[in-house]
């Protein structure tokens, strides 16, 4: 039998070291991975984030346009209201449709007199009370 005592110690040494080292590996190869993962998850955060940005930006530049556009036809609708509420617009319109000017319907004209004091106490309650009558219409 050929063995050597310093042999043996060597191949023990060898497969601790080969045991060790394998783990030693594998740790390293795990940490990697998880700063690998660590890496690609703030990646994927940064883009996720700059996507919103993004279409936020362009959220507010098409409301933007629109409001431009909004002011733009309330200007345009500002200066039709004056082009029509002109005396020349609202003359042809009378010429057009024969409005000439009547006189009022007697259910259309009010009365109200404006009294002094003195003249309030000479006017009697019963004349003011018959004056506010209902009129067979319904209306005061």
């Amino acid at each position: 039998m050929n063995i050597q005592p310093g042999k043996l110690k060597k191949q023990r040494k060898s497969a601790q070291t080969a045991a060790s080292t394998l783990g030693a590996r594998l740790a390293a190869v795990v940490k990697f991975a998880f700063f690998l993962g660590i890496i690609a998850a703030f990646l994927n955060i940064y883009i996720y984030l700059n996507q919103k940005i993004s279409e936020t930006d362009r959220a507010i530049r098409k409301t933007g346009q629109q409001i431009e556009k909004t002011e733009r036809e309330i200007a345009q609708l500002r200066i039709r209201r004056e082009q029509l509420s002109r005396w020349e617009h609202i003359r042809g319109k009378i010429e057009q449709f024969k409005l000439g000017l009547r006189e009022p319907a007697p259910g259309q004209v009010g009365r109200m007199a404006l009294l002094t004091p003195q003249q309030a106490e000479l006017v009697p309650l019963e004349s003011v009370a018959s004056a506010r009558r209902v009129r067979p219409n319904g209306r005061n």
